[in-house]
Parts: C-alpha cells; structure tokens; sequence
C-alpha cells in the first residue's frame, strides 16, 4: 500500500514537471507569450481601463457621456379610407341647335375658352332676318293706327270698338316681332355659362337639327370627384371633411379637396355610401372622367411621438432612453403608428420630455448626461438650466 502511494506520489510529480517545461519553460525559451495569461492580462486591463474611464479625474464623478436628443412631441394617428372616384366639371354641358340648319361659322375649336354668352356656331339666318325686318314693318304700321285712332276718337269719327280692334292689333305685331327675333337667335349657339369647349363634331356646311350634338362645354375651374366608402365609416365622414387626392394623369401631385355632399341613404346592395368631393383646379390639370385616388381622412387620435432613430429594441420589446434630470432613464414603449419623420408610441412619456437619438457610448440607467440637440433641430430641457432656456440649434 506505501509502495503504491510512493507510485502515485511521483507519476503526479512527474506530470506537473512535464506540464510546466510545455507551457512555462518552452515559451519562455522560444521567446513566446504564456498561453492563458495573455487573455488573461488583456481582459484586466480592458476591466481598468472601462473603470478609468468611467471615474472622473483622480476617481471623482463619473464623465458624462454626450448625447443627441430631441423633444417628445403629440401628434395624431393618420386615419384614413381609401375609395376610387370618378371627376367631372362642377358644371358640364353638350350644346345642340334648337332648330335645323346648316352650319355657317365655327367661331371657337376644342380647347378654347369661352365666356358666358358667347356665339361658338352660328346657323344660316338670312330667313329669320326677313322675318324679323317684316315684323317690325308690321308693328310700326300697327302703331301708327292706334295713333291716328286716338286721334279721331276725340271727335267721335270713329268708335271705340274700332280703336279696341288697332291696339290689339300692334300687340300681335309685337309679338310676332318678338318670335321672329327669338328664331333668329336660335340661330346662334352660345354658351350657356363660362368653359372649356371640346372636340366640335361639326363643320362649316353641314346641316344639323335638334338631335345634332355639336360640342361639350365645361367649367373645370372646380372638379367634382363621386366616390362611395363602407358603410362602417357613414357616420365617421361629414360635410367639409378633408380629403386627398390623386391621378395618374398628373403624376406625383396631390390636391387637396373637401367633401361637398353625402347620399342620404346606404346602398343596400354594396354596403356603402356615396359622397362628392369638390376641389379647385386653377391650372386645368384636372378634366371631366378622370379616375381618381381618394384618401378621405378621419379624425385620429392624440399619442406621444419620438423621433426613429430613438426608437430601440432588446428581448424585452421596444423601448426608448430618456433624460431625466440630466440622468439616463429607460422607458418601455408600444408601438402605435409609424410615420416617416415619427413614431406615435404609448409609454410613460410627456410630451416635451427630452428623448436620446445618438450616444457616444453604451447607455445604462442611472448614467449621467450631457445633452445636445440633435442637428437640425432645437432641444429645451424641462429640467435643464435654471433660466429654463432652450438649447442652442446643432
């Protein structure tokens, strides 16, 4: 029993010796580092150096560490519907003749612009000329009449039922005066309002009558766009709603309109309900037919918003550091809605709360700060300075 613990005594000797000459004796010989304390030093070192740096001069305060920040603002959730919409001129009209003739004169082409009023095509009138140069002959003569009657009712010449018979006779010459006036100017088409005329289906000589379209008339100084939304969001939209729309034919503008008028009832069949909106049109971009994409906005709700780059996440979800009395604090946030300049979120934030976007170095709670504006935006601290001013503009 002694002989073999002297056995096990010198194999464990025999071991450490060997160990020794292979990681102590051979690396020094061979000009090596010790293998283990290398890493060993290194992982010290870093140790003190993290603590130094932390430690103020001489081991005072810990260095504050710098940040950019920026306020908590509120903002409001982008609620919205989107609908298709079909655009048509606040006021559109076709214009036909209102008697057979043949045309005459174009005074205006498609594109043009008229006034309220305005002859655009004129019919063949030389027989309604006469007419009306023969009913004014006929009223003069009829007026003449009556004045020689009253003239010699005075002395009894003639009777009162012969001047009854004359003024009733220069009141038909009136008015057969009035009617060939009347049918000479339907031998003008004019413009009924003040618009854009379009394509003129007709050329000089041809002959038309009262079922003969002859142009279309458009005022598109306004547009109105009909859309319908869900029935879920009839009670949701009112007149003077806020709405947005947009084209494909103007590409990359949006124009802003306001909702004019509601249906009065749900359509049974679709489950929605039809509105109009009405929006100003001052360059003409817009015309009569054009398809349109609606954003028909809603009232949202008020929430906290923080800037993207605040916005941090760990295994423990989204959260944001703050800066509460000059000290790093971290707050826990959900995420409600998701802008491109914003985040609207629901945490323990007030608004005009000072939230970090950029840090030099790791953050932790409790760590102090010294706070920047984050460049191109202005900070105030709440509870900074005791003037309460606001930091300057990075």
């Amino acid at each position: 029993m002694g002989a073999l613990k002297k056995v096990g005594t010198a194999g464990f000797m025999a071991a450490v010796l060997i160990a020794g000459y292979h990681f102590v004796v051979q690396p020094l010989i061979a000009n090596k580092t010790l293998p283990g304390f290398y890493e060993l030093g290194t992982f010290m070192l870093q140790a003190n150096a993290a603590e130094a740096h932390a430690a103020g001069p001489q081991g005072g305060a810990p260095r504050k560490i710098a940040v950019h920040a920026r306020n908590v603002t509120l903002e409001e959730t982008d609620t919205f519907v989107r609908a298709i919409g079909t655009g048509r001129s606040v006021r559109t009209t076709n214009l036909y003749p209102e008697t057979t003739g043949r045309v005459t004169t174009i005074a205006y082409q498609a594109g043009d612009y008229v006034e309220a009023g305005q002859t655009v095509i004129t019919l063949d009138k030389a027989n309604e000329e006469l007419a009306v140069k023969q009913a004014e002959l006929e009223l003069r003569d009829a007026i003449d009449q009556v004045d020689r009657y009253e003239r010699l009712i005075k002395s009894q010449t003639i009777s009162e039922v012969q001047l009854r018979d004359a003024r009733t006779a220069r009141d038909k010459a009136q008015l057969a005066l009035e009617k060939a006036q009347l049918d000479l100017q339907k031998r003008k088409i004019v413009a009924p309002f003040s618009g854009t005329l379009g394509i003129v289906a007709v050329e000089v000589g041809d002959l038309v009558d009262a079922s003969t379209r002859l142009t279309g008339l458009d005022d598109r100084n306004k547009i109105l766009v009909e859309f319908v939304v869900p029935e879920r969001f009839a009670n949701e939209v009112s007149r003077g709603g806020a709405v947005e729309l947009a084209t494909d034919a103007v590409p990359g503008r949006q124009f802003k309109g306001t909702i004019t008028a509601l249906d009065n009832r749900v359509d049974a069949t679709s489950r929605t309900l039809r509105l109009r909106a009405q929006v100003s049109n001052p360059e003409g971009l817009l015309k009569s037919g054009m398809a349109f994409s609606v954003r028909v906005l809603l009232e949202g709700e008020s929430w906290t918003a923080i800037p993207p780059l605040a916005l941090k996440w760990d295994q423990q979800g989204a959260y944001v550091w703050v800066a509460r009395a000059q000290k790093a604090e971290r707050v826990s946030v959900r995420i409600i809605e998701r802008n491109s300049d914003s985040i609207l979120v629901d945490g323990d934030l007030k608004v005009g709360e000072v939230v970090i976007t950029e840090a030099t170095r790791g953050l932790r709670p409790g760590a102090p700060l010294a706070l920047e504006a984050h460049p191109g935006f202005s900070l105030k601290v709440p509870s900074g300075p005791a003037d309460g001013s606001a930091l300057p503009e990075a």
